[in-house]
């Protein structure tokens, strides 16, 4: 029996390990190229900087402290905004028009990707394309 293994490693130390057990003929993996190629593109909310929006993708903490951030509004899909980082590792975020503080514990376990930029139409993706959309958007904004 063989073993098939396939690792994909973004920035962010997101690991995902797929396998699949071939006998004689190959099995069939059912993840979709777009959920493999989204899962590639996540990072997490911590390695974010003051002033960038991102979207949340996945909250992946214990029920308790996920209801706990629902209730403040921190759900899948939302655009939020660091506000601010300070030096005790906590960040202040706008959700929904309201500031919130989370520590940086709870900001490791947010997944989230790079939103629509204010100031111009295009889209930032992946970090690589965030990082040159950033400096891009600075030399265009003066921001």
């Amino acid at each position: 029996m063989e073993k098939q293994w396939l690792t994909i490693r973004d920035n962010h130390c997101f690991f995902i390990t797929i396998w699949s057990i071939i006998k004689r003929k190959m099995t069939s993996i059912l993840i979709t190229i777009n959920q493999l190629v989204r899962w590639c593109l996540y990072m997490i909310l911590s390695n974010g900087k003051k002033g960038e929006q991102f979207t949340i993708i996945n909250i992946d903490t214990e029920l308790k402290i996920k209801k706990r951030l629902q209730d403040m509004g921190l759900t899948q899909g939302i655009k939020i905004k660091i506000m601010s980082y300070y030096s005790n590792n906590a960040f202040i975020l706008n959700v929904r028009g309201s500031r919130v503080v989370i520590g940086k514990d709870i900001a490791e376990k947010i997944h989230v990707e790079p939103s629509h930029c204010n100031n111009c139409s295009k889209k930032t993706r992946g970090n690589e394309r965030h990082i040159s959309h950033q400096s891009e958007h600075r030399t265009q904004h003066g921001a």
